[in-house]
């Protein structure tokens, strides 16, 4: 008597029920995720900072998600005093892959006459109560020898009254220190 073994385990079978199996679940991935971007598409958060001089900066973020961590724009605006009607827009920055929290609290700082506001790919600053504004972006000369790249983004911005600053960089291909003494008008390479 001869026996024969029948492999009964049929590849074509196994594809059909992986897909059974897994296409649901995607489906609802996809549904969730997009009632989830309807439902929050256009929201804004804002905050208003007084700054020393009198006056008042909004920060504007529409942000990505519903926690508002990450954001896809955002835009400073300045009023010389709080019970003034007109506001200039300062600061109108759009990031293609954003990487920083925005709030009042760290993105807008003044000490007396100097007002700063930065992202985490430029700043804006003024050092006559807002009637001029100076801007520096990321790859903005002055910069280290190596190539700009996407990743390279301010960490920190700090001035001073007499408008003196310091903005610290971090680049993949080593962080570096710029200094200014006329705010923000002029900036040098601090040395290591």
């Amino acid at each position: 008597m001869t026996q024969h073994s029948e492999d009964n385990s049929n590849p074509n079978g196994r594809i059909v029920l992986f897909f059974i199996a897994t296409v649901p679940v995607i489906v609802m991935l996809l549904i969730v995720y997009f009632a989830f971007r309807a439902n929050n598409a256009g929201r804004v958060l804002t905050c208003t900072s007084n700054v020393s001089s009198g006056g008042t900066v909004t920060l504007r973020v529409e942000p990505l998600d519903v926690s508002g961590v990450y954001h896809e724009s955002h835009q400073f605006t300045y009023k010389s005093s709080p019970e003034s009607d007109e506001s200039e827009v300062i600061f109108d920055m759009a990031l293609p892959n954003p990487t920083m929290v925005m709030n009042c609290a760290d993105n807008i700082g003044s000490a007396g006459r100097v007002v700063w506001v930065w992202n985490d790919k430029g700043l804006a600053v003024t050092d006559d109560a807002g009637e001029s504004w100076q801007e520096w972006e990321v790859c903005d000369d002055p910069r280290p020898r190596f190539a700009c790249s996407q990743y390279e983004h301010l960490e920190s911005v700090l001035f001073l009254e007499n408008g003196s600053g310091q903005a610290a960089v971090y680049a993949p291909e080593g962080g570096y220190i710029l200094n200014t003494s006329d705010g923000g008008d002029t900036w040098t390479m601090a040395t290591p």
